[in-house]
């Protein structure tokens, strides 16, 4: 027998063609259509700290204060995953690979821009997006510049947030998220929730007693509650609404997103492990919920895959990973894939700021999931029809199934 290297299998596989369902994503709408190189940069990159980041109270010494901001602009052009963008762009334009010339050359579509982002779909064989419905806010109204069939998560927090600004009671707040929870779902057509609590008071999430909650929600009334930069911290009460919410996602039977593993500078760094998560999820009831691990906890992602090889309605994806944080390596990929099954994993990019990152993400995650593959065919794991089937489901079959995305 002839032994094929890795290298050659790898261009057997080619999976270019195959529709994409990315499982999580947020609106590019609000982003500007004409822009120059470093303002494309900086769109292009959503996980720096944005430049009010260094408009704190403390003033230093002006030479300081512009050294920090040139490095904040260095940070935007020299991250792997922008560079590699660009030269990929620059294919698409027919143009140098630089940010100045992409830029016109995105710029120079700005006039029609929607058929410009139905071009870029289309290359990709982008089909399915699974949004945010609320960061940043997307209206109905929206959901016809988006060349692909867009589905609409429901994010908890903005429903706290208004809950605890409008009801002076510790009932009429709960009765008044359940209601609106349910609307949302049942009414409004989004197709599962959302929690960010990795970036309030992080994810080691209990059970709460309905009487400590309430303590939390009298703390916020009465201003006795700590402030942070989104509000009123309350750990007990937002515990309290996380497990509220796992429950009404079993009652309406839709998927709830966690965000897990790092994110922009705001995030909880030492309590987003989804490790944190094991207990909650373990939980006699909450263990029917059926939960997505956001970013597949990144860099905690075999934590991530462990859950989703042991807890039957556990998913992740892997979006964040792709394209941001592993853009040339497929080991973070390689370390899930060799873990959860293959039906419990699903493609994604948190793509933000420009549609151009949708498109490279896509790109690029096909390409790194045809090398994770074809070590899988060179090791004898599966045979290539296997191999076809399993990438269809992690780019689309997956996601369309669970999130009820119907694609062409």
């Amino acid at each position: 027998m002839v032994h094929v290297p890795i290298a050659e299998v790898r261009f057997m596989l080619d999976f270019s063609k195959m529709p994409v369902v990315d499982a999580h994503c947020h609106s590019y709408l609000d982003s500007p259509k004409i822009v120059n190189g470093n303002e494309f940069s900086r769109h292009s990159n959503i996980l720096a700290a944005p430049p009010s980041f260094l408009e704190s109270r403390f003033k230093p010494p002006d030479p300081q204060l512009q050294r920090s901001k040139a490095r904040l602009s260095a940070m935007d052009r020299e991250q792997v995953y922008s560079n590699l963008m660009v030269r990929w762009l620059s294919e698409f334009f027919h143009c140098k690979p630089d940010f100045e010339a992409v830029a016109t050359a995105r710029s120079g579509r700005a006039n029609d821009f929607d058929e410009y982002v139905r071009e870029l779909f289309g290359n990709v064989h982008l089909r399915g997006l699974v949004m945010d419905g609320a960061y940043p806010p997307l209206s109905d109204s929206d959901l016809k510049h988006f060349p692909a069939k867009v589905v609409k998560i429901f994010r908890l927090e903005p429903l706290i947030n208004d809950c605890l600004a409008r009801y002076e009671t510790f009932e009429e707040f709960c009765a008044a998220f359940d209601s609106n929870i349910r609307g949302a779902i049942n009414h409004e057509g989004y197709v599962g929730l959302k929690t960010i609590i990795a970036y309030r008071t992080g994810l080691k999430i209990s059970r709460v007693e309905e009487k400590l909650a309430k303590t939390d929600f009298q703390a916020v009334k009465n201003g006795r509650a700590q402030r942070e930069w989104y509000g009123p911290k309350v750990k007990q009460l937002r515990d309290f609404l996380a497990v509220r919410a796992l429950e009404l996602s079993i009652d309406l039977d839709v998927p709830m997103q966690i965000h897990t593993g790092v994110g922009d500078y705001q995030i909880v760094l030492d309590q987003c492990d989804p490790a944190l998560l094991y207990g909650l999820l373990t939980d006699d009831k909450l263990r029917h919920a059926t939960v997505t691990l956001v970013h597949s906890g990144f860099p905690n992602n075999q934590n991530a895959a462990y859950m989703a090889s042991v807890l039957p309605n556990v998913f992740l994806d892997f979006s964040l990973t792709i394209p941001f944080l592993n853009p040339v390596s497929h080991q973070r990929l390689m370390e899930i894939l060799e873990v959860a099954p293959s039906s419990k994993v699903m493609y994604g990019s948190d793509g933000f700021g420009v549609p151009e990152v949708f498109w490279f993400s896509a790109k690029l995650g096909k390409r790194l999931l045809e090398k994770c593959f074809a070590r899988f065919l060179e090791e004898k794991v599966f045979d290539e029809n296997e191999i076809y089937r399993q990438a269809e489901m992690v780019l689309h079959k997956n996601a369309s199934e669970l999130y009820n995305v119907t694609i062409k």
